[in-house]
């Protein structure tokens, strides 16, 4: 898989230390076409999520936002059908980004089923070790089963560092949820989440 001289630098830049990428950085980074997933449950998608969207689809050419699904783990509060539209909705305004969904697959082979050359994570609070610690453990999984595709990830910042899935899951149905998560998704998601539960 070619994926150009650039990618052959974040290759060797996040072989020896995760890439953090922030918005006054982007000017300085030089970029050739190609395709970037970016993974995960987006149960529900936030606006944490979003951000790392947004920084990604200004630095590739195409960017895959990914839902993954096992079988054979617990099931997730929203279908996948209302996360696509979740995402789908969130992303209207960057033209070169698209929704996704794999099952039962690794996360390396579909990306390189879909020619992808780097694969795009966010990380909440980078001063937290446990963080780090998680998501260099993923990315070395990753490559250790495909040496040539690297892990970037966009750093978080401020009050978005502090939004997590889990803490928005917990908050549907309590008093005032539909309130409470508006700081931490895109209005979108939120249309979708108060027309799936009743507000308390």
């Amino acid at each position: 898989m070619l994926c150009g001289l650039v990618s052959s630098f974040l290759f060797f830049s996040s072989f020896f230390s995760p890439m953090l990428i922030k918005k006054h950085q982007l000017s300085s980074i030089m970029v050739a076409k190609h395709i970037y997933v970016f993974p995960g449950t987006f149960d529900p998608f936030t606006r944490g999520h979003l951000y790392v969207a947004e920084v990604g689809s200004r630095i590739c050419d195409e960017l895959i936002i990914a839902i993954g699904s096992n079988s054979t783990k617990k099931t997730s509060l929203f279908t996948l059908d209302e996360r696509l539209e979740m995402i789908q909705k969130s992303v209207e305004h960057l033209p070169n980004v698209v929704a996704d969904h794999y099952e039962n697959e690794f996360l390396v082979d579909y990306a390189l089923r879909k020619n992808a050359c780097a694969i795009l994570r966010g990380r909440r609070r980078s001063e937290n070790p446990k963080d780090i610690k998680y998501e260099g453990t993923l990315a070395g999984m990753n490559r250790l089963m495909e040496p040539e595709l690297p892990t970037i990830y966009v750093d978080t910042e401020g009050d978005l560092s502090k939004i997590e899935a889990s803490w928005v899951r917990s908050f549907v149905t309590t008093r005032n949820w539909s309130q409470r998560i508006v700081a931490h998704v895109p209005p979108a998601v939120r249309d979708i989440m108060l027309r799936r539960f009743s507000d308390h």
